[in-house]
């Protein structure tokens, strides 16, 4: 008996696999490329925007911009900057500050919408990828965030 509940779960695992893998799809734009899950949709951006990547339904979505400094800055003094603007700008709340992203609630007409922001800096040129959802999806999407930034080819 025990061999074939071996065999079982060896199955669903290769199943299961399997459906992981055919969920996802590789992608280029804007130059650059990605995998993301297979049913999302790509938009390519113009001037700073490079690329939005959207849900089906339209509720989970990323993009990319890139801007050139005016003086040479590390993420961490680039993130502090952000932090400062959007402070002033909007009611925000920054739920989690790390060495180079972060995690923002923000307050838009009493929706609250929260967002992670991964932050490179290569010479005088800065990346900001943005992804965000309604702040009760936010956790539940997290990983698929963190799996379409750590698959991003600069």
């Amino acid at each position: 008996m025990n061999k074939k509940i071996v065999a079982v779960l060896s199955l669903m695992f290769v199943m299961t696999c399997a459906l992981f893998a055919q969920s996802k799809k590789d992608v280029e734009i804007g130059g650059f490329k990605m995998t993301i899950p297979s049913d999302w949709l790509t938009i390519e951006g113009k001037d700073a925007l490079k690329w939005t990547v959207l849900s089906p339904d339209g509720m989970y979505n990323g993009n990319l911009v890139v801007e050139t400094l005016p003086a040479t800055m590390t993420v961490e003094e680039y993130l502090e900057a952000t932090r400062d603007l959007l402070e002033s700008a909007y009611e925000v709340n920054f739920t989690e500050k790390g060495k180079d992203y972060h995690i923002i609630d923000l307050a838009m007409q009493g929706i609250v919408v929260r967002e992670i922001q991964f932050v490179q800096i290569r010479g005088k040129d800065v990346y900001v990828v943005t992804f965000g959802t309604l702040k009760d999806n936010f956790n539940k999407s997290l990983d698929t965030f963190k799996s379409i930034y750590r698959s991003l080819k600069f």
